[in-house]
């Protein structure tokens, strides 16, 4: 069933402009699918996603001639998934204990410190996402990048912060952030 929904105001809509979804968050969305795997059934379907982006021999096929990635190149992704994942649990955490110390009341203070875990979470994504450069060979990267480019940052939807916290009047039902 397909449901039609109204977008709050100032709503971005990264089908529409993939060009104003900031790189972090694209990562982290990229990341997060990967990383967290631990049964085999898991570990397979994350390295098949990572093939379909174009990454590993197994997929010289859509290659054009000449052109490989590397079997590491998979490897290398999935390991920096995963040390994304380790980085952003113990913010997550954090971020979950203070909400559910605090809701549906925060207060100010409460508000500036889930903000500050916020920034740092952005920093991890950034940080990770820049070490690919260095673990990828320059075709895979290129793939990762055309593929945040072409298929993450098209599906990511980015509501508007709320301006007070939750009950105030500049919060929206359901705000989640990425």
């Amino acid at each position: 069933m397909v449901t039609n929904t109204v977008d709050v105001p100032e709503t971005i809509d990264g089908a529409k402009n993939p060009e104003l979804i900031a790189d972090h968050i694209a990562y982290s969305a990229l990341f997060r699918l990967l990383s967290n795997r631990s049964t085999g059934d898991e570990i397979t379907r994350a390295r098949a996603y990572v093939k379909q982006m174009g990454l590993g021999k197994q997929n010289c096929k859509v290659c054009p001639p000449g052109i490989d990635t590397a079997e590491s190149d998979i490897d290398a992704l999935l390991a920096a998934a995963e040390e994304f994942y380790q980085r952003i649990d113990v913010l997550d955490r954090q971020v979950a204990e203070i909400k559910d110390h605090t809701w549906p009341n925060p207060s100010t203070a409460t508000m500036t410190q889930l903000a500050g875990l916020q920034k740092q979470r952005e920093a991890v994504a950034v940080e990770v996402a820049a070490s690919l450069v260095t673990r990828l060979t320059p075709v895979g990267m290129q793939r990762v990048r055309q593929h945040i480019q072409e298929h993450v940052k098209q599906r990511v939807k980015l509501i508007p912060e709320p301006t007070t916290p939750p009950g105030g009047a500049g919060w929206h039902p359901g705000h989640m952030t990425h």
